[in-house]
């Protein structure tokens, strides 16, 4: 019964509002009862219930999990910035709501749904900005089960984790990198999905539609309004590589942007550290291992090292 439903925190229910989910709440046996019914408006006396009742904790059935989150879309930035509601939990709700909206853009490419996704960026931003602890309970909450909507989710917080470390946000414009990050692979979703989607290695011919993706997310976002020169450089080079080796312009070194370097780092490190059909899983220190030994010329080692730094400082490694 327990895996049925997930928590929330109270504060998450706005007055006034209409829930589009139903709420319950736990008695002294285990049992679940429901608290508030789905499409009705929360209106204080609910609220007022919860305080009464010392509830630190409410219920929602997995099966509700979108609407929950499509909710809470439309209140992020509010719950992010409430007082009330602590970081660990803040970070669930930023997670599961960019998840959310990218495993919609996974579904069906858009403007409107990546218009919503690059939205929602803007609130995380602020909340990794302003909380030290932010990102160690962002990257406690990245997936090891490879998909295409929730890598470019761990590459966007990963690379956030190591952008905070490294760039000044009086000299960045930190809400279009991190952007960068969380949009890096949408050209894949033009792809066709027997060849992103593929339980084996690809062909040679495969290989030469997959490198173009990089181009096709350019060409996506430039479409949609949503190209800026971070994502631009961020999308086109990430996988570029220090000694050259990477594409699709073969860059090196100087010629790669700071925000590509970065993204390349999240990017590898996920890739290793998620399981595929065809390959288990790394630990976070296997596949920061193999990063440093076996692909060590291909990022930039100032970046790779504080990129060891952010796992050690954050106690993850």
């Amino acid at each position: 019964m327990e895996q049925t439903y997930f928590k929330i925190h109270p504060q998450v229910l706005r007055i006034d509002s209409t829930i589009p989910f139903d709420v319950y709440i736990r008695n002294i046996d285990g049992e679940y009862a429901q608290f508030h019914s789905k499409d009705t408006a929360y209106t204080a006396h609910f609220h007022n219930f919860i305080f009464i009742n010392s509830l630190s904790e409410l219920f929602v059935k997995k099966s509700d999990a979108n609407n929950y989150f499509f909710y809470l879309e439309n209140i992020f930035s509010e719950v992010l910035n409430d007082p009330f509601i602590g970081n660990k939990e803040k970070a669930f709700i930023a997670h599961g709501t960019i998840t959310t909206i990218a495993m919609n853009l996974f579904q069906n490419v858009n403007a409107a749904t990546a218009l919503r996704y690059k939205k929602a960026i803007k609130p995380i931003t602020e909340f990794v900005l302003k909380n030290d602890d932010s990102v160690k309970h962002l990257i406690m909450l990245t997936s090891n089960q490879y998909h295409e909507y929730n890598h470019p989710v761990n590459v966007g917080i990963f690379g956030m984790g190591l952008a905070k470390e490294m760039l000044n946000p009086e000299e960045h414009n930190l809400t279009e990198v991190f952007t960068g990050f969380f949009l890096h692979d949408i050209g894949k979703y033009t792809i066709p999905k027997e060849i992103y989607q593929k339980n084996s290695p690809l062909t040679e011919q495969e290989w030469v539609i997959m490198k173009k993706h990089p181009q096709f997310g350019y060409d996506l976002l430039k479409k949609y309004n949503l190209l800026t020169p971070e994502s631009e450089v961020i999308v086109l080079q990430h996988h570029e590589r220090h000694n050259g080796t990477g594409y699709p312009a073969g860059l090196n070194r100087d010629q790669i942007h700071t925000y590509s370097k970065i993204c390349s780092i999240a990017d590898a490190f996920d890739a290793l550290s998620a399981y595929r059909p065809f390959r288990d899983a790394q630990s976070s220190y296997r596949a920061l291992e193999i990063m440093r030994e076996e692909m060590k010329n291909e990022f930039d080692n100032e970046f790779f090292k504080k990129f060891v730094l952010l796992f050690r400082n954050q106690g993850l490694d």
